[in-house]
């Protein structure tokens, strides 16, 4: 999993495995490193049924959690448009959140059974 962050933008890049990993109702977890703080980036499969939600959690311990709830639907609809870059995305509070499959790491089959 890769996340970009920019003025307006925060995109999130998975591969095809991970995808498959979020539709069988698993987490997505990673933590990466910041000089002497750690972030955490979590995606997870909420139980709304049509939402794309992106939260900043911070902590008292200087460590800062990037946590994206995207619906079962969103979910299909990425799978479903197999290899391309453009992935899914959502408005929220001025902020576009993209969730996209990284197709230099998408080994998947055509469809999902």
């Amino acid at each position: 999993m890769n996340i970009k962050i920019s003025e307006r933008t925060v995109v999130f890049k998975i591969s095809g495995e991970e995808l498959c990993h979020l539709l069988d109702g698993n987490t997505l977890e990673d933590r990466v490193g910041i000089g002497k703080y750690q972030t955490a980036l979590v995606i997870e499969c909420s139980n709304d049924t049509s939402s794309l939600a992106l939260s900043l959690i911070l902590d008292d311990k200087a460590e800062a959690c990037y946590y994206l709830r995207v619906s079962l639907p969103y979910l299909q609809d990425l799978y479903d448009k197999g290899k391309n870059r453009e992935g899914v995305s959502a408005l929220q509070d001025g902020l576009e959140i993209f969730l996209q499959v990284d197709v230099r790491k998408d080994a998947r089959a055509v469809s999902r059974n």
